[in-house]
């Protein structure tokens, strides 16, 4: 766990370097600098934690092979960039193919990560096991890192709050892209992400479709199930412990519905041992979806846990079959 926590550190500290006004774009490649190539990267790692260790080098190796890195990076093209919101500058990621037929444009998947503050955010490590996946099966994948990124100040971001506008201020991004179909965008999400994403399409007209990952539907139950969880609520949420009933409630997808296009497709997984989500209060979402007549698809895993661990690269599978069939 310290090993991860610190590759996480270590990942975000290229981001201290780097200043926009609200008004700018700027943009680098994620394959630049310490992670330009994979002996850079994995001697990075092994340095920052403890040195010369041939121990360490083989189990980061194990954990993210050279064979991933350089189809990856012979595949891909990505790039961390900084954008607006609510005027002020926010940091973001899109990663694509590099060939793309300009005739024949590539869907979309926003993708909404989980966590608060900096925990959670994509680094160059999620991006390998995470991001560049999707964007293999052929998706232009486009994210935020949310508001308050990369420093980790109280208040920025807001856990389905003011930062949503984060989530929609990319929608013109994709409108720009010159290699994205801007008609065929799905919102992921995954944990909190699915707050973000449902929260987005909530506020929008345009034609979406949702996919679900180990979400939480109902935060005052899931407060019951997590009770820890109040610290961060009470440390995001503005007016949390004079409004507390009002803002779980305006952050929990289960009340949303009644505002959400029925038409939007939605597509949910989770995993029987979820430690993080009382996936039980998805009874109440999953009624209420049959209610409103949402069209909508259920995957469960035995195992796997929040992470979905063993089972990610099923879960792209079954997303990516998904959006092909919504054509």
């Amino acid at each position: 766990m310290r090993l991860l926590i610190i590759i996480c550190l270590i990942c975000f500290s290229g981001f201290n370097n780097v200043h926009a006004s609200p008004a700018e774009i700027k943009k680098w490649n994620c394959f630049s600098g310490s992670f330009a190539s994979y002996e850079k990267w994995i001697s990075m790692l092994v340095s920052k934690n403890g040195g010369e260790s041939e121990e360490l080098r083989m189990k980061l190796e194990t954990m993210f092979p050279e064979a991933s890195y350089d189809l990856t990076k012979n595949t891909l093209r990505c790039t961390n960039f900084i954008y607006e919101s609510n005027g002020h500058p926010v940091h973001g990621f899109l990663v694509r193919p590099q060939n793309v037929n300009m005739d024949n444009k590539l869907p979309v998947i926003v993708y909404n990560r989980g966590g608060n503050g900096t925990f959670g955010a994509i680094n160059f490590a999620k991006f390998i096991e995470k991001i560049f996946p999707m964007a293999m099966k052929g998706y232009v994948v486009i994210g935020s890192q949310y508001s308050g990124f990369p420093s980790s100040k109280n208040g920025d971001d807001e856990f389905g709050g003011k930062d949503v506008d984060d989530v929609k201020a990319l929608f013109a991004i994709i409108d720009s892209l010159p290699f994205a179909n801007s008609n065929r965008v799905a919102l992921f999400g995954f944990s909190r992400g699915g707050i973000m994403a449902f929260s987005a399409a909530k506020q929008s007209k345009r034609k979406l479709a949702i996919a679900l990952a180990s979400t939480p539907t109902d935060l005052e139950l899931e407060l019951k199930f997590r009770p820890e969880m109040e610290k961060v609520y009470k440390a995001r949420i503005p007016n949390y412990e004079k409004e507390k009933s009002q803002q779980l409630r305006e952050r929990s997808i289960v009340h949303m519905l009644e505002d959400v296009n029925s038409e939007i497709p939605i597509l949910i997984f989770n995993t029987f041992d979820d430690e993080k989500v009382f996936t039980s209060s998805n009874n109440a979402f999953l009624s209420k979806l049959k209610e409103k007549g949402f069209k909508f698809k259920i995957v469960t895993y035995s195992d796997g846990g929040h992470e979905f661990k063993d089972s990610y690269y099923s879960l792209i599978d079954e997303l990516d079959l998904w959006l092909k069939e919504l054509r």
